[in-house]
């Protein structure tokens, strides 16, 4: 009976990796750090990326896999800061400009949405290495 959960929950995992989001194949270390590093990777952080990274890295574990949980999870909380910072930033990097007195436009100061969403990426990660280790200084010192 336990092969048989184990069977069940490595196939929808698969699935999932496989069919909905293939860029979690991966624990996303590496992706995670080009990323921090200034790299642009647009498929990287979605709403998508993070579920399924969630759901599979649980079903793994949930398997029996002998698969760590130190990548996904930093890479969760990566993905999680991310979308809260595309979420609650955003709105303050925008400013309406007047063009010629009746057109209107908005600015966008990529530059400084960018720099701010990495560090919140790094935060986001640390949090996630503290949380898994249950180490506030270690979280620190990631």
């Amino acid at each position: 009976v336990l092969v048989a959960v184990s069977c069940v929950f490595a196939t929808i995992g698969v699935t999932l990796v496989l069919v909905v989001a293939p860029q979690c194949g991966g624990s996303g270390l590496p992706e995670s750090k080009c990323y921090l590093n200034g790299s642009n990777m647009p498929s990287l952080f979605t709403v998508r990326n993070l579920w399924v990274r969630t759901a599979a890295s649980i079903l793994a574990n949930a398997a029996g896999f002998p698969v760590g949980r130190e990548g996904p999870t930093v890479t969760i909380g990566s993905n999680l800061a991310f979308l809260l910072s595309h979420t609650f930033t955003m709105p303050f990097m925008r400013q309406w400009i007047d063009l010629q007195g009746s057109t209107a436009t908005v600015l966008v100061d990529e530059e400084r949405f960018a720099h701010a969403t990495r560090i919140n990426c790094a935060v986001g990660g640390a949090c996630a290495m503290a949380m898994l280790f249950n180490t506030p200084i270690g979280g620190l010192l990631y």
